[in-house]
Parts: structure tokens; sequence; C-alpha cells
């Protein structure tokens, strides 16, 4: 599997919420979250702390 498909089935496993602490959990580079939302498959809600 892809990292971009992997990373959209855990966002959608975890209730359409995804943090880039769980990322490295699942070994996902911050990467292919950026590229997602630059994509407009993922939508950023709000920066961390």
């Amino acid at each position: 599997m892809m990292k971009k498909e992997k990373l959209l089935k855990i966002t959608v496993e975890n209730g359409g919420y995804i943090t880039t602490k769980e990322l490295s959990k699942y070994n996902i580079n911050n990467y292919f979250l950026i590229a997602l939302v630059k994509e407009g498959k993922l939508i950023r809600v709000s920066r961390g702390y």
C-alpha cells in the first residue's frame, strides 16, 4: 500500500483526524500529509502546540 493511501486509511479509521505525532507512530513522513492537503484530499483543521 502506498504511503498516501495508508495515511488516508488511518485518517478514516481515526474518525477523520490525524496528527503529525500519529504519523511517526506509523512511520509516515510529514511530506505525505502536506501533499494530501495541497491536493485537497485533506483539510488542515488547526496547527499543533
